[in-house]
């Protein structure tokens, strides 16, 4: 099968890449840069923000029968308006590539965050929507104009914190892996109580797999099903790494007692999805990546 990827050089995508290959799909990479990935049949490099995005994919690559939509942008020095132009502009620009294909299956990563502030726990698919940031309200657009394709069969992930070898600086586990190596520090802040969901890419990227596989449609969340606190986490990337480092505890946290436990029971139950990596693991492997150093 001939899958189409956006966002393939992304710390998702290149893990996305690897499995869809591993299953024998034939995957074409779309990104703003170059990562030369062996597991790439070919690569397009395009801003799909741009507005002649859409035909430029569709003249250098042929038509694919699904398409994973795994290309975002966010972070504390992006603008209202990139976030706007590479995540709604940008999956129109998607969307229209699949209507022209007649695609049969389009896969959307979204995020957990579209809930905005957690009223309920564990966190479900039917939890209601209202997200806080502009990220997440590109999101929320995502998944709606992509499910009103009525003839696209749309599955959307909703993802929870991913880690893993290739996490970029700047994330909480890759700060607190980057101390441990050094031997400084790991700064949690307030009573270090917010609890999160750590997934490794590898296990999103096997869900991806098994939603194309079973042509599921709807929404879905994806995550490793335990929440972990920023002090236990703390505490697990020094046992792991055997570091002597020490925990300094300082400040406040704004978001103090805040718990993301997710409901992954849906993925459990229409794809077969079963985290395989756990923290632990994807703590040693980051921290095996010369970046962390």
């Amino acid at each position: 099968m001939d899958v189409l990827l956006t966002g393939s050089t992304g710390q998702i995508g290149l893990a996305v890449a690897e499995a869809l290959c591993l299953k024998g799909h034939r995957v074409f990479g779309v990104s703003r840069r170059s990562s030369n990935c062996e597991f790439l049949a070919k690569e397009v490099q395009v801003d799909i923000s741009g507005t002649s995005a859409t035909q430029k994919i569709l003249e250098n690559v042929a038509r694919c029968d699904v398409v994973v939509h795994a290309a975002a942008t966010w972070g504390p020095s992006v603008t209202p308006f990139d976030v706007c132009a590479t995540n709604c502009i940008g999956t129109e620009c998607i969307i229209a590539v699949a209507r022209r294909w007649e695609c049969e299956h389009l896969v959307f990563l979204s995020s957990i965050g579209v809930i905005g502030e957690p009223q309920e726990v564990p966190i479900d698919e039917r939890h209601q929507i209202r997200p806080t940031t502009r990220y997440h309200a590109s999101k929320v657009y995502g998944e709606s104009v992509a499910r009103l394709e009525g003839k696209l069969n749309t599955l959307v992930l909703r993802l929870t914190a991913p880690v893993g070898p290739r996490t970029p600086r700047g994330r909480i586990v890759s700060e607190f892996i980057a101390a441990a190596l050094a031997g400084s520090p790991l700064k949690v802040f307030g009573r270090g109580t917010r609890r999160q969901d750590y997934v490794d890419v590898r296990d999103i990227a096997i869900a991806i797999t098994q939603g194309i596989a079973t042509r599921t449609s709807g929404v879905i969340n994806v995550g490793s099903g335990r929440a972990t606190s920023n002090l236990e986490l703390a505490r697990l990337v020094l046992a792991t790494l055997s570091s002597p480092s020490r925990i300094e505890m300082c400040g406040v946290d704004p978001e103090e007692g805040k718990s993301w436990e997710v409901s992954i029971k849906k993925a459990l139950e229409i794809l077969g999805y079963c985290p395989a990596i756990s923290l632990q693991q994807s703590i040693a492997d980051m921290a095996a990546n010369p970046q962390m150093r």
